[in-house]
């Protein structure tokens, strides 16, 4: 893995951490509340939230890849 993806999967697992302490924490209170389906529906936003922005951020990335790599082809395709 290079350097940014580390930084990026270290970024993730953080993310990941606060989301299981905030279920938890949400878990806990919604049992004393007697009001569990709430909290499933809502953990299941929260994730699907993650989710989409996370796919968002690696479709940017690979887009911009290709963009570059396309632009590098071309270039290479000029000079020939």
């Amino acid at each position: 893995m290079g350097m940014s993806q580390l930084n990026q999967h270290q970024i993730f697992m953080q993310q990941a951490v606060k989301v299981s302490q905030v279920y938890e924490q949400r878990l806990q209170e919604s049992f004393r509340q007697g009001d569990v389906r709430a909290l499933f529906i809502n953990l299941q936003s929260q994730i699907q939230q993650i989710v989409n922005s996370k796919y968002m951020k690696a479709k940017k990335i690979y887009s911009s890849q290709k963009t570059k790599k396309q632009l590098k082809e071309r270039s290479l395709l000029i000079y020939y």
